[in-house]
C-alpha cells in the first residue's frame, strides 16, 4: 500500500473481499460510515456497519480514525447484514422474546398454589448497551436464568451465580463463554459470528451447562466431563425435552460388541479381568471417550483465563 499525503490509507475487508481507502486523518469514525456506505460492492447503510478495529468494534462517532488506531497499512472488517434480512432477523428476535414471556407466564401458573418459590440462582444480568437490539440479549439472558431446569439444578447443587453477562463478540470472538471464579460471573457469547443476529437457544444452554460445571471443576478432566454429562442429563429430565444433538447421557453411542468379542481386551493399558461383564466395560470404554461437541465446548471455554 502507498500513503498519499496527508491521508491514510489501510485495507477493509467485507464478505471475503478487500477495499482499500484512503483518508484525511482527521476523518471521524461518523464520516468513515459514511463513506463506507457509497463504496461499490458494500451497499450497506451507516446504522447497519459495525467496524472491528483490532478486535474492538465499539467507538465513538466524533473519534477520528486516527484515535480509532488506524495508521497506513492497517486492516480493518467490516460487519453488517442487508437491511432486508436484518428485518428478518428483528422479526424472529421479537417472536423470541414474545415466546419467551409466553414460557415464563406458564411455568409461573403450574406452580402449586402456596408453594414456595424457587429462589434466584443468579444475581444481575448484563448485556453490551451498545448494540441497538440489547433488549433483546437481555430477554435471552433471562431466559436462560429463569429456566426451570437450570433453576432446579442449581437449587439441587446449592449453586449461586453473582452475574450472568453477555461476552463480547469481537473482543472474546476465540471463547463460547467462561466461569469467573467458580460463580462471581458466568459469561455467554450470545449473538452469531458475524453480529447478525443470535444463537440457538439450545446452543446457548449448552454452553451454560458447561460453564456451571466449572462450579466444582476447574480443568477439563474425567470429573469435570462426568459431572457436565450428569447436569445435561438433568437438564432433559427436568425440562422434559432432549436439547438437539445431545443424548440423554451425553455419552457417544456404544461401540460395537463385535470390536470387544474375543476375550478380554486393553483399556489405558490395563488388562479387563475375563470375568467381567461386557457391559461394564463398554460403560467405561464410552465414558473414557469425548463427543466431538465436547472437545469444541473444551477449546471455546475460556474459564481457564479468567481464574484468579
Amino acid at each position: 500500500m502507498t500513503i498519499t499525503e496527508d491521508h491514510i490509507t489501510f485495507s477493509l475487508s467485507y464478505k471475503g473481499q478487500n477495499h482499500t481507502i484512503s483518508l484525511p486523518p482527521t476523518t471521524t469514525y461518523s464520516l468513515l460510515k459514511s463513506h463506507i456506505a457509497e463504496m461499490p460492492g458494500v451497499n450497506l447503510p451507516q446504522e447497519l456497519q459495525k467496524v472491528v478495529v483490532k478486535g474492538r468494534a465499539v467507538f465513538d462517532d466524533e473519534q477520528t480514525i486516527v484515535d480509532m488506531g488506524l495508521c497506513t497499512g492497517a486492516k480493518i472488517m467490516l460487519l453488517g447484514t442487508p437491511a432486508k434480512i436484518v428485518e428478518g432477523i428483528r422479526d424472529a428476535s421479537e417472536r423470541a422474546a414474545a415466546r419467551a414471556k409466553r414460557d415464563a407466564a406458564a411455568h409461573r401458573s403450574i406452580r402449586p398454589s402456596g408453594a414456595p418459590a424457587m429462589p434466584s440462582s443468579f444475581g444481575t444480568l448484563e448485556t453490551l448497551p451498545e448494540f441497538r437490539d440489547s433488549t433483546t440479549a437481555r430477554t435471552l439472558l433471562s431466559r436462560l436464568s429463569t429456566d426451570p431446569a437450570i433453576r432446579q439444578i442449581m437449587y439441587m447443587r446449592k449453586w449461586r451465580v453473582g452475574v450472568l453477562k453477555e461476552l463480547h463478540p469481537a473482543r472474546d470472538s476465540s471463547i463460547l463463554g467462561y466461569n469467573q471464579n467458580r460463580g462471581h460471573s458466568i459469561a455467554l457469547r450470545l449473538r452469531t459470528d458475524a453480529l447478525d443476529g443470535f444463537r440457538h437457544y439450545p446452543d446457548l444452554v449448552r454452553v451454560l451447562l458447561h460453564e456451571l460445571t466449572h462450579m466444582v471443576h476447574d480443568d477439563h478432566d474425567t470429573h469435570f466431563h462426568a459431572m457436565n454429562r450428569e447436569l445435561n442429563k438433568l437438564y432433559k429430565e427436568f425440562s422434559g425435552r432432549t436439547l438437539a444433538g445431545v443424548s440423554g447421557t451425553g455419552f457417544v453411542d456404544e461401540a460395537p460388541v463385535a470390536a470387544f468379542e474375543g476375550g478380554a481386551f486393553t483399556l489405558g493399558g490395563t488388562p479387563v479381568p475375563v470375568g467381567r461383564e461386557r457391559r461394564d466395560v463398554l460403560a467405561d470404554a464410552a465414558a473414557q471417550r469425548l463427543t466431538k461437541e465436547e472437545m469444541e465446548l473444551d477449546a471455546a471455554c475460556g474459564s481457564a483465563r479468567h481464574r484468579h
